[in-house]
């Protein structure tokens, strides 16, 4: 009704601007310079109203396409809440008509979606009871219980036992989505990466989260486990993580990052340097840049020539003379790798920066000029004013 009489108002109000312009014609004249622009009031009206539409349609469509993360992340939701609202509609109607089996598997798969997975299980177990088969009925009770009360362990922060009894519950059962779900984020403040791809793995096939959100989490089960193989001196182990990694989460830079931090624990980087060397020529990453400087290449002049061929495109760009620096004091150049960690201090001082000409002063025997970089690069990372650490040093121990 309203799209109707939206469409009869604007017909009228066409045909009164018609009326109009015909019992009034009308001349419109643009004046530009030595330019005259000269066209029937009509066309004019006409053309403004034409571009006025156009740009609320344009400004309409930029704004949805700014939003569109979070819209999608509330159509995700409404679209749970509509499939739990179903699926409970559905499985209370089959209950009252006495179709118990539609009941069971309709209150089962309305688990996943709901807010309160317990009324649903108490559901079906009602519904179990009906057809007789009383350990599917347990089981859903079971489930029902230990549901609520690892939710509340959760909620309590009590992580380990929530852990403990949802690792209880029947498994490899119907109706573990639920307990899948309140499985991954207990697994996850423990840090049971392994789990947690388990898991997720299960949750994918059964599309019960995002693609993005099951991506995020690999990401950090992945960072997880990195990190827990670097610590543990054990280049094999790490390079076993590195290589269960599917390929294009090792496309992502963060990873990758996390990865190159590992591997600096250990000698022979050779490898890593080609990796972040292809990763350089396809995009920009300052911390990726970063990384390229300490890796040590089987090829040090070829490591530096490519440095310093990205210096064309980002000249002043503070990590990169850093980089550049680190790579010419490997190369023994010593005069070039000082101009360059002096410019990379003057764009932007930093403690690395610091750290890395200190040691080069030290070397050539300027001991006090590497004591003042060390004590400025010291002030930096702790955030203590030059005058306070001169005040600090004056006073007696």
């Amino acid at each position: 009704m309203k799209i109707l009489f939206g469409i009869l108002v604007t017909l009228a109000v066409a045909l009164a601007v018609g009326i109009f312009f015909k019992n009034h014609p009308g001349t419109f004249v643009l004046n530009y310079g030595a330019t005259t622009i000269q066209a029937s009031l009509a066309f004019f009206a006409a053309a403004v109203i034409l571009v006025t539409v156009l740009l609320s349609f344009l400004l309409v469509t930029v704004n949805g396409m700014i939003n569109l993360p979070g819209n999608y992340r509330r159509w995700a939701k409404h679209r749970r809440n509509r499939r739990s609202e179903k699926y409970l509609t559905r499985g209370l109607m089959c209950s009252l008509e006495g179709d118990w089996q539609q009941a069971e598997q309709a209150f089962r798969k309305g688990a996943a979606y709901s807010r309160v997975p317990m009324l649903n299980y108490l559901g079906a177990a009602r519904a179990a009871q009906q057809r007789g088969d009383i350990k599917q009925r347990d089981h859903y009770l079971r489930l029902a219980v230990g549901l609520t009360q690892a939710e509340l362990q959760l909620a309590g922060n009590q992580t380990e036992q929530a852990y403990a009894t949802l690792k209880h519950l029947d498994g490899g059962r119907t109706g573990q989505d639920q307990a899948n779900l309140m499985l991954l984020q207990a697994s996850s403040e423990l840090k049971e990466w392994h789990g947690v791809l388990e898991i997720l793995a299960k949750l994918e096939r059964k599309k019960l989260l995002r693609p993005e959100e099951i991506r995020a989490q690999q990401l950090t089960a992945y960072t997880g486990l990195l990190q827990l193989a670097g610590k543990t001196g054990d280049r094999n182990r790490l390079e076993e993580v590195w290589k269960n990694i599917p390929r294009n989460l090792q496309k992502e830079l963060y990873i990758l990052e996390v990865y190159i931090n590992e591997r600096l624990r250990f000698p022979g980087t050779g490898d890593c340097e080609e990796l972040l060397r292809n990763v350089l020529k396809n995009q920009w990453d300052a911390a990726i840049v970063r990384l390229y400087g300490l890796v040590k290449g089987d090829d040090g002049s070829k490591q530096l020539a490519f440095a310093e061929r990205l210096l064309k495109s980002h000249a002043r760009d503070p990590i990169l003379l850093l980089t550049v620096g680190r790579l010419c004091r490997r190369n023994s150049l010593w005069g070039k790798a000082r101009t360059c960690l002096e410019e990379s201090l003057a764009v932007q001082p930093g403690p690395e920066a610091y750290q890395e000409l200190a040691t080069l002063l030290e070397s050539q025997g300027d001991h006090a000029g590497a004591a003042e970089c060390y004590q400025k690069g010291l002030n930096l990372a702790t955030g203590v004013s030059a005058t306070a650490a001169g005040k600090l040093l004056r006073k007696p121990a």
